[in-house]
């Protein structure tokens, strides 16, 4: 009796590591798609002018219950500059929301969680 309970509780931890295993390698595609999120919305921290017209949109990453969506930011910086190629009559160029700031510390947080998923899902 005792080693059938041994296996019955040994059979329950490997199906409960395979589940977080699992888990983890989900999670593993979600930060590398939001550390790619983070690097495009780093590269065009100064971009006025995109195909669609207008500033480059900041971008986010919402995951709930492994379904991912890329939602865009509708805000934009005005700054006064008279002389920039893409200032409108008033003299203003729209630039990105995108703090610098804020998205090092978004992608040091996404690249900490890859790494212990990647751990985790080998």
């Amino acid at each position: 009796m005792k080693k059938f309970l041994f296996v019955f509780i040994l059979l329950g931890q490997v199906v409960c590591f395979a589940l977080t295993r699992e888990e983890a390698c989900q999670l593993k595609i979600e930060k590398r798609n939001e550390m790619n999120i983070i690097s495009a919305n780093i590269a065009n921290v100064n971009t006025t002018r995109t195909p669609e017209g207008g500033p480059y949109l900041r971008q986010t990453l919402r995951c709930k219950a492994h379904k991912c969506e890329v939602v865009k930011s509708s805000d934009a910086v005005i700054k006064y500059l008279p002389g920039h190629v893409d200032a409108d009559v008033q003299r203003y160029v729209k630039f990105p929301n995108i703090n610098l700031e804020t998205e090092m510390t978004n992608m040091i947080s996404a690249t900490r969680a890859y790494e212990k998923a990647e751990r985790t899902c080998l």
